[in-house]
C-alpha cells in the first residue's frame, strides 16, 4: 500500500475520533466509526482481511442500532451486511491473486 493512502486513513481516524471525543460520544460508538474506516480503506485496497472488519463493522452497527431502536437498520446489518461480508470474504480468499485483479479492474 501506499504511503499516502495510509497517511489519508490514519487523518481520517484522527478526525473521527477527535470528533467522538469532543462531542462525547461513547468509546463504542467512537470505535464503531473507526472500524467502519478501515473496512472501506482496506477494501478499497483490495486486502482481503477488509471484510473482516467489515464484519465486526456490522455487528457493531447492529448493536448501536438495536440498543437506539432502529430495528430496520438493526435487521439490515445482522441478517444481509454480516452474511454479504462473510461471503465476500470467503469468495475473495478462494480466487487465485491473477483473477482477483482481472475482477478488480473491470
Amino acid at each position: 500500500m501506499r504511503i499516502k493512502y495510509i497517511i489519508l486513513a490514519a487523518a481520517q481516524i484522527a478526525v473521527v475520533v477527535l470528533s467522538g471525543i469532543l462531542s462525547g460520544d461513547t468509546v463504542f460508538v467512537t470505535c464503531n466509526a473507526a472500524i467502519g474506516i478501515i473496512f472501506n480503506f482496506l477494501v478499497s485496497m483490495n486486502v482481503p482481511v477488509g471484510f473482516l472488519f467489515g464484519i465486526a463493522y456490522a455487528v457493531t452497527n447492529g448493536v448501536i442500532a438495536f440498543q437506539t431502536r432502529a430495528f430496520a437498520t438493526f435487521t439490515f446489518m445482522i441478517f444481509l451486511q454480516i452474511p454479504m461480508a462473510i461471503y465476500s470474504y470467503i469468495k475473495w480468499r478462494s480466487k487465485k491473486s491473477d483473477e482477483r485483479l482481472k475482477t478488480m479492474t473491470r
